[in-house]
């Protein structure tokens, strides 16, 4: 209740868009709710998006979007920022614009009058779905799809869905889109006959597609429940720790991609830049504060790499050589270990 009694910044930060309800729940009496949202710290801040209200029948793809947490300083402004963000969230009404920092792929949706398989609303749902993704809908919005492209962050760019083509000749059209996936074998759907199968498809799809070779970990990836484990499909990740502003180090990610590339599928490879989100780098960090065998204190050098799995968050393993000495021989010895022996460790929790 002490931090209860801060409410008055959340309050300016939140409620200047009077149009959206905005409520506070005390945890203390209402335990139940709080248990069913997962909430296990305080202060706690959620936002709830929801599926606009339609009449168009979208089958299992009209579902209540997943709550999206708060995880910054509980200031005015930072908290007014986030708010419009989310409020923002998922489709706009414009052509495509540089990659956002939340955002690894984007959708454009391209829509026609003309009476097509699949409704424009529909996917609208489905952007919405997805904290890692933007759609764009170019103006004027019309009622029908005529057809859907994904362009990721790497560059790698495809078109995955177009009117009165099947789905299994889209998806298997496009080879560099497959480069690091099993192409996908979907059987022979016509979205005209069956629109909701369609619908589900283009969803896993774009899921199944939307991890990057390197992915940069950004509060958007935190900001969704279990969200990079859903981003990152369950696989464990090797997260390299560097500073963005430090160009050696920028150059040893670079060759963390190719890692990324050749351990696809079975290891998802992440980075940090340690100046913008320190917190996060301590809680990367063994709670035995261990010190490498040469006396030096290896946690706190950079690059450093750990791996930890998306369904532990405090235990990792870490490889006990950092800074100069690191390089991309010892990450792939390191990789092979973990495979082998799973070997993890205390940390501060990630």
């Amino acid at each position: 209740k002490q931090w209860y009694q801060r409410r008055v910044p959340i309050t300016a930060g939140i409620t200047s868009n009077n149009q959206i309800p905005f409520y506070f729940v005390d945890c203390e009496v209402y335990d139940r709710i709080c248990r069913s949202q997962h909430i296990t710290g305080y202060p706690t801040l959620v936002g709830y998006l929801q599926s606009h209200p339609s009449d168009v029948d979208c089958g299992s793809s009209r579902t209540t979007i997943s709550p999206i947490s708060y995880h910054g300083v509980f200031r005015g402004q930072a908290l007014e920022e986030w708010f419009w963000d989310i409020s923002d969230f998922g489709v706009h009404y414009t052509l495509p614009h540089d990659f956002h920092y939340r955002c690894n792929v984007h959708i454009t949706i391209q829509t026609i009058d003309e009476t097509s398989a699949l409704q424009t609303t529909c996917l609208e749902d489905i952007c919405r779905q997805f904290f890692y993704i933007e759609c764009f809908i170019p103006p004027p919005r019309k009622q029908f799809v005529r057809s859907i492209t994904l362009a990721r962050k790497d560059g790698v760019s495809s078109e995955i869905y177009r009117d009165n083509t099947s789905l299994s000749e889209t998806f298997a059209k496009d080879k560099g889109l497959h480069l690091f996936h099993e192409p996908e074998m979907v059987k022979e759907v016509s979205c005209y006959d069956e629109p909701h199968t369609c619908l589900t498809l283009i969803s896993e799809f774009i899921q199944s597609h939307s991890r990057l070779t390197l992915t940069e970990i950004s509060p958007a990836l935190f900001h969704t429940p279990h969200g990079y484990r859903t981003l990152f499909g369950g696989l464990p990740v090797l997260v390299v720790l560097v500073d963005r502003d430090e160009p050696e180090q920028m150059e040893f990610l670079k060759q963390m991609k190719n890692i990324g590339e050749s351990y696809y599928r079975s290891l998802a490879v992440a980075w940090v830049d340690v100046s913008l989100y320190p917190m996060w780098v301590y809680g990367m960090s063994p709670k035995s504060q261990s010190i490498g065998g040469d006396g030096s204190d290896w946690v706190f050098q950079y690059p450093r790499v750990l791996i930890f799995k998306t369904d532990n968050h405090f235990e990792a393993s870490f490889l006990r050589i950092a800074g100069k000495a690191l390089d991309q021989k010892s990450v792939v010895n390191f990789i092979q270990e973990f495979m082998r022996s799973e070997t993890m460790e205390p940390c501060h929790g990630i």
